[in-house]
Parts: C-alpha cells; sequence; structure tokens
C-alpha cells in the first residue's frame, strides 16, 4: 500500500503541529485524522532529518522486493 505522504512531509507537518498549529488545522489542512496526527507524532517527532530520508528509501526499496517476490512465486505456481 502506497502511502499518502511520505516521511519528509510527514515530519514537516509534525513539525508544524509543534510550531503553534492546532490540531483541528493541522487536520484539517492534510486530511488527516486526529489519531494519525497522534501517531505521527510519537513515531516521526525525535528523528533526524537524514535518518528519516533513508528510512523512506528502505522502505520504498522493501515494497520493490516484496512486489519482486510475489510475482517471482506466482510464476512458479503458474509453471505447475
Amino acid at each position: 500500500m502506497k502511502q499518502k505522504y511520505s516521511v519528509t512531509q510527514i515530519n514537516n507537518i509534525v513539525k508544524k503541529h509543534l510550531a503553534g498549529a492546532t490540531i483541528e488545522q493541522v487536520c484539517l489542512e492534510y486530511q488527516i485524522s486526529v489519531a494519525t496526527l497522534y501517531r505521527w507524532k510519537a513515531n516521526y517527532l525525535d528523528v533526524s532529518e537524514q535518518i528519516l530520508t533513508r528510512l523512506d528509501k528502505l522502505e520504498q526499496e522493501n515494497q520493490v522486493l516484496k512486489q519482486m517476490y510475489a510475482e517471482e512465486k506466482l510464476s512458479k505456481r503458474l509453471e505447475r
């Protein structure tokens, strides 16, 4: 499942809330739930930008590898 926001964007959204925007304002602007904002705040608050960028790249690579594995497994099933 593709995320609507990248890790960098999530970090910027959390920073916007911490800078003084209300939860309601941020949630309405980005069309996210309050629970999502709190979850992002808990997960992405103290992580540096460089680590977040690397994490985002690794998650994308992981998705590609999962897709390749699924395709390979499906092709093996079809060969039987």
